[in-house]
């Protein structure tokens, strides 16, 4: 995966898999969903960190970011969850574009976050 430079994930089509089911592209979990539902996402890959794990093993972490077009301003991605199949088994690090998934939560956009605090709102999170 480290050696993408971006996926496209569709709302309307299937990973295409050799080992597990196939899954949508593109899921939302949590809050906003069903209000903001979006028919497609850019991810680019904005770097990579090796982090040397107690073993001496080195596994890489990609990072990505992701845009929508159809996403509001008052919304942004929250969490991101990219998923890939390996080519040869699931810890090959060579994968199949069209073996990815991405699972993603929504939450407040900078903007909107200020724009609450200079109004004087809160979110639910700051109530409790």
């Amino acid at each position: 995966m480290i050696d993408l430079d971006v996926l496209r994930f569709s709302a309307d089509e299937l990973t295409q898999t050799q080992r597990h089911a196939p899954q949508l592209q593109l899921r939302c979990v949590g809050e906003y969903c069903d209000s903001t539902p979006l028919d497609s996402v850019l991810c680019m890959n904005a770097g990579v960190t090796i982090d040397i794990d107690q073993f001496g093993m080195a596994p890489a972490i990609v990072h990505w970011v992701c845009n929508s077009f159809s996403l509001p301003w008052q919304l942004d991605f929250a969490s991101i969850t990219i998923s890939c199949e390996g080519l040869e088994s699931d810890t090959d690090l060579f994968i199949a574009p069209i073996s990815c998934g991405l699972v993603y939560t929504l939450g407040f956009s900078e903007q909107q976050r200020m724009l609450r605090k200079m109004r004087g709102e809160h979110s639910d999170k700051e109530q409790e």
